[in-house]
């Protein structure tokens, strides 16, 4: 069998534990920061109707300690904290965010010219994913895309890679409308 034929292995998982959550929070992008969970929002109900947000959240008890509301009609997506800032991209309102992580400021906003999913970082640069089988690497501050890779399992690309997050090396991303996570090697 050739090796594009191969189909990537299927992992048990398990549950080891539940966190209370603001259940009108449709989480888009959720990163660990110091002692505090920064979660991104878009809104539970209706798209594009001004319910986004950018949150600072107790990891335990689920408090919301903090909360930028996205200006109308903006529907929050990926985030990710690369440095000093926390990065912010929208589905498709052609603009990402830059904020502070510790006060939910907002730094600035970049032009983002594709439809924003999920977002995480390598250590240098930020990963994206835009509900295709592509993840993108953007450098900061433009954005610019420096490389990109088509993710295929047997061959075949895998679509709605949606939220992204980077361990040990590996970008893992939920599958939009699936009950799989994709676990990716980035070469």
């Amino acid at each position: 069998v050739a090796p594009a034929a191969w189909s990537a292995p299927t992992l048990p998982w398990t549950l080891v534990d539940t966190r209370p959550h603001d259940p009108r929070a449709f989480t888009q992008g959720l990163v660990a920061h110091g002692r505090v969970l920064l979660e991104s929002t878009g809104d539970c109900c209706t798209p594009g109707v001004g319910e986004s947000s950018v949150r600072r959240v107790h990891p335990r008890t689920g408090k919301v300690l903090a909360i930028l509301r996205q200006p109308e009609p903006t529907y929050g997506e990926g985030l990710t904290v690369l440095g000093n800032e926390a990065w912010q991209l929208t589905w498709q309102n052609g603009v990402a965010y830059r904020v502070s992580p510790r006060d939910l400021r907002i730094l600035g906003s970049v032009p983002y010219p594709r439809e924003g999913w999920g977002l995480t970082r390598d250590g240098k640069r930020l990963v994206a994913s835009d509900g295709s089988a592509t993840l993108r690497w953007l450098s900061t501050p433009d954005l610019r895309v420096t490389r990109s890779v088509v993710v295929r399992d047997a061959g075949r690309p895998v679509a709605r890679l949606n939220e992204l997050e980077m361990l040990s090396g590996r970008v893992w991303a939920n599958i939009w409308m699936d009950d799989r996570i994709a676990i990716i090697a980035p070469r």
